[in-house]
């Protein structure tokens, strides 16, 4: 029997809002994971099952989870024109819950003359949502252009600063 071809491709299991807020030195981003994924991480982290995230509960999340995506930059690329700048440390990460899904906060340094913030997977496994909405929404008073950015593989969106 052969399966369609369609079948050996990667798709996304989770489906995460991201809502990137631009400092002068850095960029703070919240994502908001889809309910299925939430509801998984809770019934693993939400030792106390009451719905929420404790300080030890979120950390527990974020050493079991989060600091693993290090090796893929935290699927955020930061670019000066096409040139691909570092991605720094992580800072002032917390996980909480809101009306049942788990929100990621972070802050990661936004490296000096980046032109361009792209959040994409390129293992497809995870599918970033960013759109104009989402960016108002983080940057009151501020205009970032967002659009699609379609990778080798994966497909994500793109922030342009400059």
């Amino acid at each position: 029997m052969l399966l369609p071809i369609t079948f050996l491709f990667a798709h996304p299991h989770c489906f995460i809002d991201v809502y990137p807020s631009i400092r002068e030195k850095q960029i703070e981003i919240t994502w908001i994971m889809d309910e299925m994924s939430s509801q998984i991480m809770l019934m693993d982290f939400d030792r106390d099952h009451n719905g929420q995230l404790s300080s030890q509960e979120s950390l527990s999340l974020f050493q079991e989870t989060f600091v693993s995506l290090k090796k893929y930059n935290y699927y955020i690329r930061f670019l000066r024109q096409k040139t691909l700048l570092p991605t720094g440390k992580v800072s002032n990460f917390r996980a909480s819950v809101s009306k049942g899904k788990v929100q990621y906060r972070f802050r990661l340094p936004l490296p000096a003359g980046t032109t361009t913030v792209r959040f994409c997977d390129e293992e497809n496994y995870t599918a970033f949502i960013v759109n104009d909405a989402f960016v108002r929404k983080a940057n009151a008073g501020k205009f970032y252009k967002v659009k699609p950015y379609n990778g080798e593989i994966g497909v994500g969106y793109a922030m342009e600063l400059k």
